[in-house]
């Protein structure tokens, strides 16, 4: 039994979708309409996999980073300098500017 094809499908592509698509055609003998109805129906796309492990990881990497910020805040005047006396003694805030600077550091 013959099938016939009565559907039509049409899709947007910049020119140089097009290009690109029309040269991976032409490399399998095939014209547009084939090569896409092929590569459509014959290809799986394979599934996205998000990775829950370093997103929890990064929210809590940034709550540290909130709190460290939180910290060293409160040692810091409305003109933007840092109470050197206030926070020279207060072992928490060095050590979230030692973090801080740690992080940015690991980071580049």
């Amino acid at each position: 039994m013959n099938k016939k094809r009565r559907n039509n499908v049409s899709i947007k592509l910049t020119d140089d979708e097009k290009k690109r698509a029309e040269f991976f055609a032409e490399e399998r003998d095939l014209n547009l309409s084939e090569y896409f109805r092929m590569s459509g129906l014959k290809h799986r796309i394979k599934p996205t996999i998000v990775n829950f492990e370093q997103s929890q990881n990064s929210i809590e990497e940034s709550e540290k980073l909130i709190e460290a910020i939180m910290l060293i805040q409160q040692h810091i005047a409305e003109n933007g300098y840092m109470h050197w006396h206030d926070y020279k003694n207060d072992s928490k805030v060095i050590n979230a500017l030692k973090y801080i600077r740690n992080r940015t550091f690991n980071d580049k």
